[in-house]
């Protein structure tokens, strides 16, 4: 009569007990099961989520299971481990990815406490006919039958993005474009008829991307649940709108419940930038996504929730980011390392004290000074107290209040060892040591051995294996060094994109080479006299450049010949010629990396400049280092 109630806080759970037996003589037991259930209601409305009759925001992730090494064949010990990580970071809700799930991920949920949005793979379109329409129902009426005694499953999904292709092909006709959604809508109306009658008291839900067709086709009014798949600030417009979008979808449908069903970055631990902006897959632009976001979401009480995208990096055929064939939008990475985003989430969902100093990937740095022998970074300090003082080799930075759980310091850095300290009005505390090699404006005092750089680049990347830190490359300064001439690659359409996003062929760092300038003239080093190693880095960034040896008439000015994408150029360091007449397509063939390196020695106080002379099209370059020799 008064049940434990089942919830995330108190994930109880009672055990029914089902066996046959025989009809008549001794009562054998032939079969026996036991079936754990839990005790809970729930409800939405235009209002939120309510949990046992209680206001509730869903607070969750979504989740793809391939592993680093395994893809999707994973035995249950990863799964295992996955939900707890999910749940100690302190989240209430998951949503599954779109295909089937191991009977141990509803079991773990169950136990754990975790609210599951569980879905069936049917992904950007419909396909209209009796095959498709049948293998859907049957895929529906198994997931909800294979689940129907778990108290964790509230949401029953059966479409994701579904009008994506429809929406985003501009050679449809507007007659096209309404059979594609009548068919979308068939669908939709006969899985909602069938959840109803198979699962009554769950809710159905259906993501959607960012775009009204939804709404003016009348597919988002078809489930009980609209989850909405958003990236402001990240694929499009900018962070601040996602609040005028979703506070504007809720007047127009002030009775829809709505959840965010994704939202999210991408990041991969080589890069890192002190000017964090979309596209350039950093951790720190991912953190301040999702700083945003949090603290939008906790200004719009309508919102049964949100799921962000997504717990794990996954396998992704179609990208060639930062790291290729991988959607890096995860709190961790393929293999499960820790990006520093998911601490923000700690801070954020937990109640145990916290203070975290977000830089853990990224303890060897390197920059140019800002003064005398000190450069400036940016550190973000997550905790869940009311203020964060942080000190730097024992000089306090002064204190500064949390906001939306996080603080920023501009800390000034040394050459060697930086112990940072970071303590919270309760006195809670963390440390951490960074090692820092600060490059000098003025080359002729530097005492380094090594200074390499992301040419064309506005972040630094960390190169794997070797640890190799690519500084963001600058104009050239006086007694200094830097680019003479060219361009950083750079556009800007839906959101501002520095360089390329393809594989690059050849190496484990696409970063450093899908970053470049064009037209460069030279880049010089005003290094003290000595001996030293030059390396450059370079790409053929256009896929489609000829990698055939062409003939054509290059006398005089006369390029008319000359075929479409052909880059040649020359390149000298100190008046020596290093390479004549280089063609990165003809020799080495696109998007592969390619590196010269060389000997010179810097005499009379001269230091070191390569030269870049164009034969036909633009010069380019993606990286330089140099390193003493004596």
């Amino acid at each position: 009569r008064q049940p434990h109630l089942w919830s995330p806080e108190t994930p109880y759970l009672y055990t029914a007990e089902l066996s046959v037996e025989e009809a008549k003589g001794a009562k054998n037991t032939t079969d026996r099961i036991e079936i754990p259930f839990g005790v809970r209601w729930f409800s939405f409305s235009g209002d939120g989520f309510r949990l046992n009759g209680r206001k509730y925001p869903l607070k969750g992730t979504n989740r793809h299971q391939d592993f680093a090494g395994l893809g999707n064949a994973l035995g249950d010990d990863y799964h295992r481990n996955d939900y707890r990580k999910i749940k100690s970071l302190g989240f209430n809700f998951v949503r599954l990815a779109h295909y089937p799930q191991a009977p141990e991920v509803y079991r773990m949920c169950d136990e754990l406490g975790l609210l599951v949005w569980t879905e069936i793979p049917v992904v950007n379109e419909v396909t209209p006919s009796e095959a498709f329409t049948r293998n859907a129902l049957s895929m529906m009426r198994e997931q909800i039958r294979q689940t129907y005694n778990h108290p964790s499953v509230i949401l029953y999904g059966y479409m994701n993005e579904i009008l994506i292709r429809m929406l985003s092909n501009k050679r449809l006709t507007e007659e096209q474009r309404q059979q594609v959604a009548d068919d979308t809508r068939a669908l939709a109306l006969k899985l909602e008829a069938l959840t109803e009658e198979e699962a009554p008291d769950r809710n159905t839900v259906m993501a959607i991307h960012y775009e009204d067709g939804y709404n003016r086709y009348e597919v988002s009014t078809i489930p009980d649940v609209v989850g909405y798949n958003l990236y402001f600030g990240w694929y499009y417009e900018q962070l601040e709108d996602l609040t005028r979008y979703l506070t504007s979808e809720h007047a127009r449908y002030p009775d829809r419940p709505i959840i965010v069903s994704e939202c999210g970055a991408d990041a991969d631990l080589m890069n890192h930038s002190q000017v964090p902006r979309s596209w350039d897959y950093s951790e720190e632009y991912q953190v301040v996504l999702h700083h945003s976001y949090l603290k939008q979401f906790a200004r719009m009480p309508f919102l049964a929730g949100y799921a962000l995208w997504n717990f794990a990096d996954f396998g992704a055929e179609a990208r060639a980011d930062a790291t290729p064939w991988i959607n890096q939008k995860g709190l961790v990475t393929y293999d499960r390392k820790e990006k520093d985003v998911t601490s923000l989430y700690r801070a954020n969902l937990l109640e145990t004290p916290l203070v975290y100093i977000a830089s853990r990937n990224y303890t060897r740095r390197a920059d140019v000074e800002r003064q005398p022998g000190v450069a400036i970074h940016t550190i973000n300090v997550f905790g869940n107290g009311r203020e964060i003082e942080l000190s730097v080799n024992g000089e306090s930075l002064g204190s500064r209040p949390l906001d939306g759980n996080m603080a920023t310091f501009s800390v000034p850095f040394r050459n060697g060892i930086n112990r940072l300290e970071a303590t919270d009005d309760r006195g809670v505390k963390d440390c951490l040591d960074i090692d820092f090699t600060v490059v000098p404006r003025s080359l002729k005092a530097w005492k380094g051995n090594d200074l390499a750089v992301n040419v064309g680049s506005y972040q630094a990347t960390v190169a794997p294996g070797t640890g190799v830190i690519w500084i963001p490359d600058q104009v050239c300064t006086q007694d200094g060094w830097g680019r003479i001439g060219g361009k950083i690659r750079e556009r800007i359409d839906r959101q501002h994109k520095v360089g390329i996003s393809q594989n690059i062929l050849g190496t484990d760092c696409n970063p450093l080479y899908q970053t470049f300038a064009e037209g460069i003239e030279g880049y010089r080093f005003d290094v003290a006299d000595g001996t030293y190693r030059i390396t450059l880095c370079f790409v053929e960034s256009n896929p489609k450049s000829p990698t055939e040896e062409l003939i054509y008439n290059l006398s005089g000015s006369d390029t008319a010949s000359v075929p479409a994408g052909v880059r040649q150029f020359s390149v000298a360091v100190n008046g020596r010629q290093l390479l004549d007449n280089l063609n990165l397509a003809r020799d080495y063939g696109n998007l592969r990396a390619v590196d010269f390196s060389t000997e010179v020695t810097a005499r009379n106080n001269s230091g070191i400049e390569v030269a870049f002379t164009p034969n036909i099209g633009k010069t380019t370059l993606s990286g330089i280092r140099i390193e003493r020799i004596n």
